[in-house]
């Protein structure tokens, strides 16, 4: 039980670490003449969309927003796109092989789920920036508080059911033994010695 909640707890925060992080993708492309590559970055939440590409020929690059309409076209072999985004929904990178022969195409392409500066290698100096990074501090913190706080209270609950608890002690019945003289030695009674039980009180001899 106490794995399996230490397992849940540890799967939950890659979850979040990973939603924080966004979409991604970066690779190497060979675009024959006049062919194209398109990646697409569904957007869930305002958010910046952000992309570099190097390539061995011209390229043209158009980034197109959900509706179809054209944000950004620019043409060269190489190039760098940040840009704001709120409108949710799939946006669409598109790189056009302008030459006539065979080239190569090396890309990024990120959504970072934050309106913050991305100049492609990293987050920008910035009060956004900082912002951000106090953030995460805060949830992070926050995320460890709360599995320490889970660790201890399963391991208190266990440990409370291990503890072995103190059996009650049966009252065993009294026996006593009538004085020599033939009275009870509970309540003074006349008794014969050979009654087991005075008739006055209920003592019980032996």
């Amino acid at each position: 039980m106490r794995k399996c909640t230490i397992g849940l707890s540890f799967l939950f925060v890659a979850v979040l670490v990973l939603s924080l992080a966004g979409q991604s993708s970066a690779g190497s492309r060979i675009l024959p003449a006049g062919s194209s590559f398109t990646y697409d970055l569904t957007v869930g939440e305002d958010g910046t969309v952000s992309a570099n590409w190097d390539s061995s020929g011209d390229v043209s690059f158009v980034l197109r927003d959900p509706d179809g309409d054209i944000l950004r076209d620019e043409i060269g072999t190489s190039g760098h796109v940040s840009l704001y985004v709120s409108t949710l929904g799939t946006y669409t990178l598109t790189w056009i092989n302008n030459e006539a022969t065979s080239i190569t195409l090396e890309y990024d392409a990120v959504l970072i789920p934050f309106d913050i500066p991305w100049d492609g290698n990293g987050f920008q100096e910035g009060f956004d920036a900082i912002g951000l990074w106090v953030a995460v501090v805060i949830i992070g913190a926050v995320l460890v508080t709360s599995l320490i706080i889970i660790v201890l209270l399963v391991f208190v609950k266990e440990e409370r059911k291990s503890e072995t608890h103190p059996q009650a002690v049966p009252m065993m019945a009294h026996h006593m033994t009538p004085t020599l003289k033939g009275t009870c030695p509970a309540c003074g009674t006349s008794v014969d010695t050979n009654m087991q039980f005075c008739s006055r009180c209920g003592t019980r001899f032996k």
